[in-house]
């Protein structure tokens, strides 16, 4: 077990036992657990006194014998070379048992990219060392820690009789950690081959945003080829004659969302923290709140807040690793459910989606979306909250007052407008902060407020097309279509984490490794570029080190753009433009903190050179597989709506 054990499961197990993550040491750290010390942690003098260094196997040896044992016969042994030594010349690779990149290679989606050189946890009883005795050594990049108020344990004062090391000093009997690639996960843009390809394997954003291309184009696949005939097929040998629509051709729109999606499907895994306030999230303190639960939501803690923060509010908070796998996986039993009920769909997220009902009554379309609701449980074990209404407008007005886990069907139009008024101006869509406060200023103040004005009066305050959108969105009326699928406007890709270069050279480099990203990106769409847009960020005059760690930090940013007398798609093509209107904004090399190259006015060619699949548009740089295993999702149409 241990010679398979990861960093995956070690977080599992601490999580488990009632273990919770760190980032940083301090002073209530009493426990490191690690199969390696870097030296460059701290000074010797800092660490031995204050913490007790051991291996994961004494995690393992404490569940199997159901009680806490003694730290010593598992101590790991300080290093003895010099501060200034580097990890791989500490160690020779003869004496390597375990491999420096496997924390790297099998951590969890949900571990960062570059972490900090720790990963504490927290356990309820620990001990101290003592007594020096060297267990076998293997390597490992990323010691993980425990943290508690220190508490001496009286397992320490005296060793239990039947330990289960009988000698620590003799080697393991266990089979040696498989020898991998040396660790490049805490290693920034000028000193990974291989960043850009790591950094989006860990970028919750960019998963996102190729998921939902990617359900985007096996639905439109799906539902343009098949599922329109198939469904009228079934109908038909099931002597069912199709649904009339409303006899004033209203639309019926269905919007569908998951409820807390991440936290969700990551405590799936946890069965035992269901019901506790929780969020998804990178272990350190500096990390963020990507999902919070309901539960956690009562505390004021809120998607993107400080996960510190959202700790001290909450001292209970149950902080969950992503799982990438997962989410995907729900993701494409949602989209099959919902393309078993509907030839029109418009993809919003991996969690989010409309359909068209407007073929069916009012009546169905209500059967159908608690159908819907129940078959999505099902299938997930997730909930899901559904809006109905006449619009696109309407429906997702309806959907705020489903959530969470029910379902909202807007009133007839002689009650509409009433209706309405129970929502704030900022719920109304393409309404922002800055709109309230111009609102305010005339002492517009509701909607109420809003539907009293005529349509001119807010073109005149707000311009002609705001104040006309707003007009009709106060008073339900909404003609836009659902689109099924779109033309991407601009392809593009931004870097802001862990860009650290010492000279120009290298950041050349680097933009043309972006600038081949791009391409790939643009060429699996099969389209070309008239304008290039080169995004940089800039640490600011007088700004420290970023909080978060390798983080961009206050920085100036700066966009220039060019427009091309030639469309252009080729990597050579997109880095010579980028790099030259980089050397115009003569910026220090040290001070980068972002980049990023965006295309646009795209030109699409069926026939364009280089057109690949959309699966090509997910592989990783100089990959010959893809890099997120985009498997079609299945549509179940062996079971047709119930009417």
């Amino acid at each position: 077990m241990y010679s398979r054990l990861d960093h995956r499961e070690v977080s599992r197990l601490l999580f488990k036992y009632g273990a919770s993550v760190i980032q940083r040491l301090d002073s209530s750290v009493t426990h490191l657990i690690t199969t390696d010390l870097p030296i460059h942690l701290k000074r010797k003098q800092d660490i031995t006194p204050k913490y007790s260094i051991v291996s994961p196997l004494w995690v393992l040896q404490c569940i199997q014998s159901h009680k806490l044992l003694p730290t010593f016969p598992f101590k790991i042994p300080w290093p003895s070379p010099s501060a200034n030594q580097s990890i791989e010349k500490m160690i020779s690779p003869s004496k390597l048992r375990g491999s420096s990149n496997q924390c790297a290679d099998s951590s969890p989606p949900g571990t960062s990219l570059f972490p900090r050189p720790t990963s504490p946890y927290k356990l309820k009883s620990v001990g101290t060392e003592t007594e020096k005795i060297t267990p076998p050594v293997t390597t490992s990049p990323i010691p993980q820690l425990l943290k508690q108020p220190p508490q001496e344990s009286p397992l320490l004062k005296q060793p239990p009789k039947e330990s289960p090391i009988v000698n620590p000093a003799v080697p393991s009997p266990l089979k040696p950690l498989p020898t991998k690639k040396p660790n490049t996960r805490m290693l920034t843009s000028s000193e990974n081959p291989n960043f850009i390809q790591d950094y989006f394997e860990k970028s919750r954003l960019h998963h996102l945003s190729a998921w939902k291309a990617q359900f985007q184009e096996q639905l439109r696949e799906y539902l343009t080829n098949n599922l329109s005939h198939k469904l009228s097929s079934i109908k038909t040998a099931r002597n069912e004659s199709p649904p009339h629509p409303h006899n004033n051709n209203q639309r019926l729109i269905c919007h569908v969302d998951m409820d807390a999606f991440f936290v969700t499907v990551s405590l799936l895994a946890f069965p035992e923290k269901r019901g506790l306030p929780a969020v998804v999230s990178h272990s350190g303190d500096n990390s963020t709140v990507a999902s919070a639960n309901y539960e956690a939501r009562k505390y004021g803690i809120k998607n993107g807040c400080w996960l510190k923060s959202a700790i001290k509010a909450c001292p209970d908070l149950q902080v969950l690793p992503y799982n990438f796998d997962e989410y995907e996986r729900v993701s494409k039993k949602l989209f099959s459910v919902l393309a078993s009920y509907s030839d029109t769909i418009q993809v919003l997220s991996c969690d989010e989606a409309i359909l068209d009902l407007s073929q069916y009554t009012h009546h169905q379309a209500q059967h159908i979306a608690t159908e819907i609701k129940a078959i999505i449980y099902k299938e997930t074990s997730c909930h899901c909250s559904i809006g109905i209404g006449k619009n696109i407008l309407t429906a997702r007005l309806a959907l705020r007052l489903a959530k969470p886990n029910g379902m909202a069907v807007v009133p007839p139009d002689e009650e509409l407008i009433d209706w309405i008024q129970q929502f704030d101006i900022k719920d109304l869509p393409n309404v922002g902060y800055s709109l309230v406060q111009r609102l305010s200023s005339f002492n517009i103040l509701s909607i109420a407020d809003i539907q009293s004005k005529d349509q001119e009066q807010l073109c005149s305050i707000l311009g002609a097309k705001t104040g006309r959108t707003l007009y009709y969105s106060v008073r339900g009326e909404d003609h836009k279509a659902l689109c099924s699928f779109q033309l991407r406007k601009s392809i593009g890709v931004d870097l802001t984490y862990a860009i650290r270069f010492s000279d120009n050279p290298s950041i050349f480099e680097f933009i043309h490794k972006i600038s081949e990203e791009v391409h790939r990106r643009i060429a699996s769409v099969g389209a070309r570029s008239k304008k290039l847009t080169l995004m940089v960020k800039k640490r600011a005059e007088e700004a420290g080190e970023a909080v978060k760690y390798l983080g961009h930090g206050v920085c100036d940013t700066y966009t220039r753009s060019i427009t091309l007398q030639n469309e252009i798609y080729l990597p050579e093509d997109i880095s010579s433009h980028a790099i030259q209107i980089y050397k115009k904004l003569n910026i220090k090399a040290t001070d980068l903190r972002g980049i990023g190259i965006h295309l646009s006015r795209l030109v699409y060619d069926s026939q364009a050179k280089g057109q690949t699949t959309l699966q090509n548009w997910l592989r990783p740089l100089g990959a010959k597989n893809t890099l997120i295993q985009s498997t079609p999702f299945e549509i179940n149409l062996q079971s047709p709506p119930k009417l």
